[in-house]
This record gives structure tokens, sequence and C-alpha cells, in this order.
């Protein structure tokens, strides 16, 4: 199995619950380069995307505030 058809399984990873949400990592390859958002699900489980970067991970909820890390590719010369 290539890593393409390993990220078809969808894994929600580093979960965070606050403010009546859970927030999860998404990982999937876009153009042979792993990314990830941040999505969110409520308790009817309406999942909603957060970010929108492609890079982003580790949610951490405090109430109503949501703390993220945003990684940032920094191509050598």
């Amino acid at each position: 199995m290539d890593p393409s058809e390993a990220y078809r399984i969808r894994f929600a990873t580093d979960i965070s619950i606050g403010g009546g949400w859970a927030y999860f990592t998404e990982k999937y390859i876009k153009d042979d380069e792993y990314h990830s958002v941040i999505k969110k699900v409520d308790r009817s489980g309406k999942v909603v995307q957060v970010t929108f970067g492609g890079n982003e991970r580790y949610p951490k909820a405090y109430g109503e505030a949501l703390f993220l890390s945003s990684i940032r590719r920094i191509k050598s010369r």
C-alpha cells in the first residue's frame, strides 16, 4: 500500500474537547506532500473544517478559544 492509499483511511488524531466541540487533526496527501488541517465535530456529528493552511496540528480548546500549531516549511537554498 502506497502512502496515498493509506491516507484515504481517515483517522482523528490530536483530539481536544472544548466549547461544545471536539477538535481533531486530519492528515492527507496532496501533490506528493503530507498536509494536515484541523476540523471540529459537535454533539450531533456535524463536521466542520476550521483551518485551511494545510499544515496545522495539535488543536487545544480552552473554553471558546482554540490554540494550534501551524507548521511552516522552509525550502533550503
